[in-house]
């Protein structure tokens, strides 16, 4: 509809005159905002260009619902509804959020690099996963705006770990920047730094399912999978200790890209 009045106001020589009103220009300023969220949207820029990315949808979302409610004034209780429903989630999410400091440590071996808080000792259950924020220029002007999801690798009471594998800019410049450490520990070389992050969460999980109520279980994770892997097992054989779950056999399948992986240290 939008394309025909405009070959219709063009051809009769009066786009201009339309265009200069509030109704029309407010609803192109609303179409053009979702043909820029709709055309970085796509897998070539979300993987090779995130923070253009992540820019055009933060101004997409701010300037479509500004221009619908100039081009339909009937449609501001919706967008009020939607704003509030929106502002209501971050509020939230603001209760779940801890800025702490954590230890960085690259693990050459499986290509990531494992974060320690070690300040965050409850909260969550395995197989959870928190969003994280670093909050360092290491990863560039804009990467400490940059928010991404990773399992929880360790169990409460243990203090939060995560490991991080390198699979995109992001992560390649997260390694980098640990691996410029160059501390000793108990005679093993162990490049560390220390950061501040922004951890949100938890979220997820495997819901109602209760693995301790089973007699056996089989894990089978690939790469950077065995981050779930740890903290569920961790997590069963600290119940059995306890006497609290009726778990006895536990069979993990790690597929790795080179068995040497297999050797390495995923903790200290």
């Amino acid at each position: 509809m939008c394309h025909t009045l405009v070959y219709l106001w063009t051809v009769e020589g009066i786009f201009v005159q339309k265009f200069q009103t509030t109704r029309v220009s407010f609803g192109f300023l609303s179409l053009a905002a979702l043909d820029i969220l709709l055309l970085f949207s796509t897998t070539f820029w979300r993987n090779r260009f995130y923070n253009i990315f992540l820019f055009s949808h933060t101004m997409g979302i701010i300037f479509f619902p500004i221009g619908l409610v100039f081009h339909m004034p009937p449609t501001l209780p919706w967008v009020l509804t939607a704003a509030g429903i929106y502002g209501l989630d971050y509020l939230i999410r603001l209760f779940k959020t801890r800025i702490a400091n954590a230890t960085l440590r690259p693990i050459p071996e499986l290509g990531m690099t494992r974060i320690e808080v070690p300040h965050l000792n409850a909260g969550w259950r395995p197989g959870q996963h928190v969003r994280l924020r670093v909050l360092s220029t290491g990863l560039g002007v804009l990467g400490w705006a940059e928010v991404h999801p990773f399992t929880i690798a360790s169990v409460s009471g243990d203090g939060l770990t995560l490991m991080v594998k390198k699979a995109g800019d992001w992560t390649n410049k997260l390694y980098d920047m640990a691996a410029k450490s160059d501390a000793i520990y108990s005679g093993d070389v162990v490049n560390e730094m220390q950061a501040k992050v922004w951890i949100e969460g938890p979220y997820g999980g495997v819901g109602n399912t209760m693995m301790d109520s089973y007699s056996g279980a089989v894990f089978v994770v690939g790469g950077s999978g065995i981050t779930f892997a740890l903290s569920a097992i961790t997590d069963l054989v600290q119940k059995d200790v306890r006497g609290s779950s009726r778990l006895k056999v536990i069979h993990l399948i790690w597929c790795v890209q080179d068995a040497r992986m297999c050797s390495c240290r995923l903790g200290r």
